[in-house]
């Protein structure tokens, strides 16, 4: 296998894992409200120097900001989540989307999966 293969294969995998922490993807075809497509998101607020490698330039931020402010650009993300966090009650639908990292997330993904969106939420 030649380097070039493997780096495009390591980006491409590196891009999936990217898209699995992004979402619950609990939607059944139905129409979202707004408050749930940002309970159907994830934030990912994971140990700052792994969580920055595998989500650079604000991608850890984008999943659940983007539906807030899709205009929002991806360097900005860092700050509008920080004053947010800061503003937000505790029971704010956005505190809710908060992951530790991957692997919570994976597991949240696959909680709701196999007991159902409000189990699942209800859970963390």
């Amino acid at each position: 296998m030649s380097s070039s293969m493997f780096l495009g294969m390591a980006a491409a995998g590196l891009n999936w894992v990217r898209t699995i922490a992004a979402h619950g993807y609990r939607n059944t075809g139905a129409t979202m409200s707004f408050v749930e497509q940002i309970e159907d998101s994830n934030t990912v607020i994971g140990p700052p120097l792994l969580t920055e490698l595998l989500f650079p330039v604000g991608l850890r931020y984008h999943y659940c900001l983007h539906h807030l402010f899709p205009a929002l650009p991806y360097h900005s993300m860092a700050i509008a989540h920080r004053r947010l966090m800061a503003q937000l009650p505790a029971d704010s639908p956005y505190r809710g989307t908060m992951q530790r990292g991957f692997l919570e997330a994976a597991a949240e993904l696959w909680r709701s999966a196999s007991t159902g969106y409000a189990t699942a939420r209800r859970k963390r």
